[in-house]
């Protein structure tokens, strides 16, 4: 996670990426039996952001560059050697700003909180 970021200018994608690294924990049932309203908000959040990136053409944030057509097509990509290669860099790099960590327990992974309180909860009731 970046020290400096512009919070003002968030592509709806890193949106999404914030939102479902909060919840990848969610599966755990303590934590949805003590946040399970706000796991819903944050889904349907996470739901309408996706929606977003074709209308974040209108605020000049986030623009098509290197020949992709447009905006829609800026998370097009595949695997190789085991990273994810963008078919168009330039537009990836506009709209992805985050990178999140492989393992929430990496304390810069953005559902680092949550999974270490399922596993304070889990191993409280071990006992």
């Amino acid at each position: 996670v970046p020290d400096q970021q512009d919070w003002f200018h968030v592509s709806p994608s890193d949106w999404s990426s914030v939102i479902s690294s909060l919840l990848l924990a969610s599966s755990d049932y303590h934590f949805y039996e003590s946040f399970g309203q706000e796991k819903i908000v944050l889904e349907r959040v996470r739901f309408l952001s996706n929606d977003r990136l074709v209308m974040s053409k209108q605020d000049r944030q986030f623009t098509a560059a290197d020949g992709c057509p447009s905006l829609e097509h800026s998370l097009d990509g595949g695997y190789e050697k085991g990273r994810f290669r963008p078919k168009y860099p330039q537009t990836f790099n506009c709209v992805v700003r985050f990178t999140v960590p492989e393992k929430l327990s990496n304390k810069a992974h953005w559902g680092h909180i949550a999974w270490r309180y399922c596993n304070l909860v889990r191993s409280l009731h071990e006992y």
